[in-house]
C-alpha cells in the first residue's frame, strides 16, 4: 500500500522528505534504545584464583633457533617486560627498582646474551631487530594488562614478592612462568 503525502507547501516534495525523515528518525531512536539497553552494568564476576589466559605469541620471525642460554635470555626478557609494565600500570615502581638493583648482574648477562642471539640471527640488523622484539614484548604485556588489569597487578605483585625474596635465580624463575615462551623462538634441537 502506497501512502500519498499531500502538501500545500510551495516546495513540492518537502512533505515527503519530512515524512521519510520522521520514519528514519523513529527507526534510529528505536535502534539506539535497543543498543543502550545492553549498556547496563554487567554483574561483577567473582575474582577467583588468578589464572592467566593464553597470551598471543610475539610476532618474531625466527631466523635461528635458541640455544639453552639464549632461551633463558629470551624468557628473562619476557619477565622483565612484564615487570616494567607492572611498574607503570600497577604503581610498582619502588619494587621494580628494587628488583633491578637486586638482579643487576643477571640482567646485564641476559641482556648481552640476548644481543648476541639477535646479532647471530640478523647480522647487522641485530640491534634494530632486538629493539623491535623488546617493543613487541612490552606492547604484548601492556595490551594484556589493559584487558585484565586487576588480575594482572595481582599476579605481578606475586612475581615481585617471589623475586625479591630471592629463592631462585632470575633465569629459573623466568623459565617457570606459564607465559615464558611467548617470545616465539624455537629451542634448537639437541
Amino acid at each position: 500500500m502506497i501512502h500519498r503525502v499531500v502538501s500545500f507547501d510551495r516546495k513540492p516534495g518537502r512533505a515527503l522528505r519530512h515524512a521519510l525523515l520522521g520514519r528514519v528518525g523513529f527507526a534510529a531512536a528505536a535502534l539506539a534504545t535497543a543498543l543502550l539497553a545492553g549498556c547496563a552494568e554487567p554483574p561483577k564476576p567473582q575474582e577467583a584464583a588468578f589464572v592467566r589466559g593464553p597470551r598471543p605469541t610475539v610476532p618474531q620471525p625466527a631466523k635461528a633457533c635458541a640455544a639453552p642460554a639464549e632461551l633463558s635470555a629470551l624468557q628473562s626478557r619476557v619477565l622483565l617486560s612484564d615487570l616494567m609494565v607492572s611498574a607503570l600500570s600497577c604503581n610498582e615502581q619502588p619494587r621494580y627498582n628494587a628488583f633491578v638493583t637486586r638482579y643487576k648482574t643477571d640482567l646485564g648477562k641476559e641482556g648481552a646474551t640476548l644481543q648476541a642471539f639477535f646479532n647471530k640471527a640478523y647480522g647487522g640488523a641485530g640491534r634494530s631487530q632486538m629493539n623491535r622484539f623488546v617493543t613487541d614484548l612490552a606492547n604484548n604485556s601492556s595490551n594484556y594488562s589493559l584487558v585484565h588489569i586487576g588480575l594482572y597487578c595481582q599476579e605481578t605483585k606475586k612475581e615481585f614478592d617471589d623475586l625479591l625474596a630471592g629463592q631462585q635465580s632470575l633465569a629459573s624463575y623466568a623459565a617457570s612462568q606459564p607465559y615464558a615462551n611467548i617470545h616465539g623462538v624455537a629451542p634448537c634441537a639437541k
